[in-house]
């Protein structure tokens, strides 16, 4: 019986050494796949981060170029704010001119289309208003 004792204890000790061993051999497997998982999730990340970064760039030139278009903007508004004083000063009736140019136009888009009858006819309408402009 104590033989028997010996044997069964013997079998279960053999029996749960094999399956700790399994055990360790699953273990290392699944840390070898999840090492290999973070290096391919590391690898992504330094990716997305140099990605990111390229946007940033991308954006700070957006922001550069776009300060120099309000430098040009602030120029040409000065410009266009020394042309009206100069048309106001000159005695110009703007709203003379605009009807002159919007004939003149119209006199343009009618030759375009070869309707050369009609842009002469648009023409002989803002002759006055056109005459009247000159300073």
């Amino acid at each position: 019986m104590l033989a028997g004792l010996v044997l069964a204890s013997g079998v279960t000790l053999v029996l749960t050494d094999l399956t700790g061993r399994a055990e360790v051999g699953r273990a290392t497997h699944a840390l070898g796949s999840a090492e290999g998982r973070l290096a391919e999730q590391r690898s992504a990340l330094v990716a997305g981060s140099r990605q990111m970064q390229s946007g940033y760039d991308q954006i700070r030139q957006v922001e550069s170029a776009t300060a120099g278009s309000q430098v040009d903007l602030t120029d040409a508004n000065a410009s266009i704010g020394a042309a009206d004083v100069g048309i106001f000063y000159d005695g110009i009736d703007v709203a003379t001119l605009n009807g002159c140019l919007t004939g003149v136009i119209q006199a343009l888009d009618q030759v375009a289309v070869g309707q050369v009858d009609g842009a002469v006819s648009s023409l002989l309408a803002v002759a006055v208003p056109c005459q009247s402009v000159a300073p």
